[in-house]
Formats: structure tokens, C-alpha cells, sequence
């Protein structure tokens, strides 16, 4: 995957950007897994098709936080890096419901 090399300023254009992008047409919804690495808090995101029901594996969000903001929001996308964080490229969920609290921090100890 190349890099994409995206840069949004400030709230109302990181905003914009999710609004965008959280709606484009391919996506029927994502979901949100705490995780975190080298000490910085961050998420698994899974998305699922609009037509399909079942969770897969899209990204690692990791957060830079500075003072109480988050300074920078740095994106790695695609499920090849959910197995080295403990966490299922297809999660188990419950009659369609959001992944719960899977998986393990990596490199917060």
C-alpha cells in the first residue's frame, strides 16, 4: 500500500474530512476498539458493506496527544496489522451488534 500523505488542519477540516469520509457509499457503518501503541492511546476501526452484516478489519487509528488535545491522528489502513495487536480481522459479535473490547495494547507496559 503506498502512503497517503493527507494533511487537515484544524477541527472544522478534520470534521469535514470524517464526513466524508465515515459516509462514503461503500461503508454501511463502522465501529470503534480502544487500543493503543508505543504508549499512545488509539482505536481499531472495522467497517462493514452496506449490504452485508458481517465486521472486517480497516484500519489502526493511533493518537498523538499534547497537553489535553490530540495532536496528531496517524492512520495505518488495511487488516494486516489486527493479528500483532491480538485483534480478529472478522470479530465475533452478537446479532449483528459492534465489536466489543477485543484484543491486547501494544507497547503501553
Amino acid at each position: 500500500m503506498p502512503p497517503w500523505r493527507q494533511w487537515f488542519l484544524g477541527r472544522d477540516g478534520i470534521r469535514a474530512f470524517f464526513g466524508w469520509a465515515w459516509t462514503f457509499g461503500k461503508y454501511g457503518g463502522f465501529r470503534l476498539v480502544p487500543t493503543a501503541a508505543n504508549r499512545q492511546p488509539g482505536f481499531a476501526m472495522y467497517s462493514r458493506g452496506r449490504k452485508g452484516p458481517e465486521w472486517r478489519a480497516h484500519s489502526i487509528h493511533l493518537l498523538t496527544l499534547q497537553d489535553e488535545s490530540i495532536a496528531a491522528l496517524t492512520i495505518f489502513v488495511g487488516p494486516q496489522l489486527f493479528a500483532a495487536f491480538g485483534l480478529p480481522a472478522v470479530p465475533p459479535t452478537q446479532d449483528g451488534a459492534a465489536p466489543s473490547r477485543l484484543g491486547r495494547d501494544r507497547g503501553t507496559r
